[in-house]
């Protein structure tokens, strides 16, 4: 009697398993990947943004390339502030929805509208007088900053520097404000909604610089004026995205028929303004306000500390020479689509924890820890080892310099070496941002940065000549040393509240 053929509910069976082991490998905790998709396609999205600009930058000259170059490296560390403050709103409505989840359905929509209105305020009002202060003084300070920072350089990069700056300094509020109302909605589980705030405001940036640079033949100026418009209407998305926080009354529906965007904007810019007269200079004093900064301004010394780090290891390659200062950044280029997966666990771990602690459940939050880690381990092995056999192709990418090509493919293969310890070293941290344990990530992210990637990046790259690879070394030991930290710290539980 011949065996029967494998029908299609063997095939669904077969399918079923394999779906089953891919969740049970990758896919916890539950809920994780659900946050973390949009996130991923963010990360994609800043990637390819960022390689499109300086290709279109790339048409305008040198000049044009370094300037907008170096405006970018600086913007990375003032927006570094900013995130901090983003990361502090995320945190707090993370708790606030898990809070106000403990009581029935029924009741749950108008209680997280009590409790998430007075913090988006709060928050959106801090970011924004802080962002008007510094974009002020940035603006007085844009010439001698230029000046210090690039001494001797060409006249036409100055030109061209002073130009993006100024762009820069334009569009820092209302890009402040949409890191913090993004940061508002990934606390409250709509990454969805964040990274569609950061869609728009890419492809709008992306559109607007190739018409208003080439089409228009404004250059450097109209790429910060791109910069501007983007931001500009990235900020409208998040505020339409915010207005249920907000409900208007059910006769001002009726009586106004203004187009529901228009009608949205309005109603939000009216409740923040009527929030700010009703309690003016103490908005930035409330509670609110309080508990954002709390779990902000250590993540904003670390950030500030790390992207200082990173400008010191970027000095100690430069020593080494233009080869191996080409295969830094080519790995680095290519080392970060790995990482994309492990980021966008990390925000999704903040949320998830955060309104796992909000709703009285440190139990649950301690397994999702565990899970959270273990999943981004193994991802982002499952995606260092095809990167790390085409890291020779990839790097040919970059370069037609074999030795360029050679040590760029070396740092890949440490990189992919060493991706375990990645996710322990910024995961980890991440996710324990959700309970508001960021002193210690501070206290470990400064150990770590100036005794390894520094000092034992300066020990073996110069004074032991190993060049490019001794500074990768000292990072890697960085990772090694901050991930032995923060998992300890996972394990002791000593990051929950002390109520737990």
């Amino acid at each position: 009697m011949r065996p029967r053929a494998a029908g299609p509910s063997v095939r669904r069976t077969g399918w079923r398993r394999l779906r089953l082991g891919l969740r049970r490998t990758f896919g916890r905790p539950r809920g994780a990947w659900t946050l973390a998709a949009p996130l991923l396609l963010q990360e994609l999205a800043l990637v390819g943004a960022g390689a499109a600009m300086t290709l279109l930058a790339a048409r305008l000259g040198p000049a044009a390339v370094a300037a907008i170059g170096w405006v970018e490296v600086l913007a990375q560390m003032l927006h570094a502030l900013i995130g901090a403050v983003a990361i502090g709103a995320t945190v707090a409505a993370a708790q606030a929805v898990g809070a106000a989840r403990r009581i029935d359905d029924a009741r749950l929509t108008r209680r997280l509208q009590r409790r998430l209105s007075p913090l988006a305020a709060d928050a959106l009002a801090l970011v924004g007088v802080g962002s008007l202060g510094l974009s002020l003084a940035l603006w007085l300070l844009r010439e001698p900053l230029v000046d210090t920072l690039l001494p001797g350089v060409e006249p036409a990069v100055r030109a061209h520097a002073l130009a993006y700056l100024a762009g820069h300094i334009v569009a820092d509020v209302p890009a402040g404000l949409v890191m913090v109302a993004a940061g508002l909605l990934r606390g409250m589980g709509r990454t969805a909604a964040a990274t569609r705030i950061q869609l728009v405001m890419t492809a709008s940036q992306l559109l607007l610089a190739a018409v208003c640079m080439h089409g228009l033949g404004w250059g450097v100026d109209g790429a910060a004026l791109a910069l501007v418009l983007s931001r500009l209407l990235a900020l409208a998305v998040a505020l339409r995205a915010l207005a249920w926080l907000w409900p208007q009354p059910v006769a001002a529906a009726t009586t106004r028929p203004a187009r529901p965007a228009t009608g949205r904007l309005r109603h939000v810019g009216r409740a923040l303004l009527a929030r700010w007269r009703r309690r003016g200079w103490r908005s930035l004093a409330s509670r609110q306000a309080r508990a954002v900064v709390r779990v902000g301004w250590p993540t904003a010394v670390e950030s500030g500390f790390f992207h200082v780090g990173k400008l010191l290891t970027q000095a100690l390659v430069a020593g080494s020479g233009t080869a191996a200062l080409a295969a830094n950044f080519i790995a680095f280029s290519i080392c970060g689509f790995i990482n994309i997966p492990g980021n966008a666990l990390g925000h999704a771990g903040t949320t998830l924890i955060g309104q796992s602690l909000g709703a009285g459940r440190p139990r649950r939050a301690q397994a999702q820890l565990q899970r959270l880690h273990r999943s981004a381990r193994r991802a982002l092995i499952a995606l260092a080892l095809p990167v790390a056999a085409a890291a020779p192709a990839l790097a040919a990418l970059y370069s037609a310099d074999a030795a360029v090509q050679r040590l760029a493919a070396q740092l890949v293969w440490l990189n992919a070496l060493f991706i375990p310890v990645w996710a322990a070293s910024f995961v980890l941290p991440a996710a324990l941002r959700g309970a508001a344990d960021t002193r210690h990530a501070l206290a470990v992210a400064t150990v770590g940065m100036w005794s390894c990637r520094v000092l034992a990046g300066w020990l073996l790259g110069v004074q032991a000549g190993w060049g490019v690879i001794g500074v990768w070394l000292g990072m890697f030991a960085d990772w090694s040393l901050r991930g032995w930290l923060f998992h300890r710290r996972a394990e002791s539980g000593r990051w929950l509240p002390p109520a737990a």
